[in-house]
């Protein structure tokens, strides 16, 4: 393939969505090509300024569409995006050549356009690899994805709807383990908490979002048990990749995540072999018990996770993805 020339820009300023974009370059650059990476979201304009006086043969840009005055340039325009939805009003702009990626999977085709699925990642390293054995010290850890572009606008206003679609989650989920018997301690991590009410329980701790990518890692390492708040799909900054890259284990809800565990079965991940999934009204008590008690048990199955990830959910991996349909 001949050497490109490539423009990534990540979704938000967030350390997250730049780290993101910094696993991509490392590992498009490793395959021998030339990537400059933004440390944020640019206007439509200033896009156009930087290729008015730039070079690229690839604009790679999360979460945004191909603007209207792109059109007549030579340069490929990727788009990566949850849905189509996101980019709804700039469909008309991107041609045969450009490749739109969507987190969801799209039923539907739609004539001259170049749509495909592209998950998120792990930045898996020979780090992730250890003995968890006498390190896991957290019985269950909770860690948000929502990052301040996900909950202020512009203008630092909140957003409502979305804060509180996080904040019942949360509720739902304290309320389901508040109800067990079992005595164990559950931290939670994010720019979200679950209520005060449930915070004065000794069981549960709210220790406020992680600043640091690094700590990600030791929090993964050091849960039993770690549980996320993605329902239907993967969110850009998703923690799951990266938690099953130290071995860490998942538990998913049957029922409130029945379509991401489905998600999961497609990628290689199957109930008590590499995650495990509980129903809240059937013994889920037993089950939780088990795992938080089972070291060697929790321990093989974040073994086999954690292989899978090596293998198939890398940065490598997607960044020969991308540079596959680029050709």
């Amino acid at each position: 393939m001949k050497k490109k020339k490539i423009l990534l820009i990540p979704k938000s300023n967030s350390f997250e969505d730049v780290a993101q974009m910094y696993f991509l370059e490392k590992e498009l650059v490793s395959f021998g090509h030339q990537v400059d990476s933004l440390s944020g979201p640019i206007f439509d304009f200033n896009m156009i300024n930087i290729l008015n006086e730039y070079n690229f043969d690839v604009i790679f840009r999360v979460n945004a569409g191909k603007p209207d005055e792109f059109k007549k340039k030579n340069t490929r325009f990727v788009s990566w995006v949850k849905n189509l939805s996101v980019i709804k009003s700039f469909l008309n702009n991107y041609n045969q050549n450009d490749i739109i990626y969507t987190i969801e999977k799209e039923k539907k085709k739609i004539k001259d356009l170049n749509i495909k699925n592209l998950n998120p990642a792990a930045s898996f390293s020979k780090n992730h690899i250890s003995n968890l054995n006498h390190l896991q010290n957290i019985d269950i850890s909770h860690i948000g994805n929502e990052s301040l572009f996900d909950i202020y606008d512009g203008q630092q206003k909140i957003k409502q709807e979305k804060a509180l679609e996080i904040f019942h989650q949360l509720n739902e989920i304290t309320n389901f383990l508040a109800n067990f018997s079992l005595s164990f301690k559950t931290s939670f991590f994010g720019l979200i908490g679950p209520s005060e009410k449930y915070l004065k329980n000794t069981k549960f701790e709210f220790h406020g979002p992680i600043k640091n990518y690094n700590f990600f890692f030791e929090i993964f390492k050091r849960s039993k048990i770690n549980l996320i708040n993605e329902n239907d799909d993967f969110d850009f900054n998703t923690k799951i990749f990266n938690i099953l890259s130290t071995q860490g284990l998942i538990m998913f809800d049957k029922v409130r995540q029945k379509k991401l565990i489905e998600k999961m079965n497609d990628l290689g991940f199957f109930d008590t072999e590499s995650l495990i999934c509980y129903d809240e009204k059937k013994e889920s008590e037993k089950i939780f018990n088990e795992f938080l008690s089972d070291n060697q048990k929790r321990l093989n199955i974040g073994k086999k996770a954690q292989k899978i990830i090596g293998s198939f959910h890398t940065y490598k991996n997607r960044a020969k993805q991308i540079l596959d349909d680029l050709m």
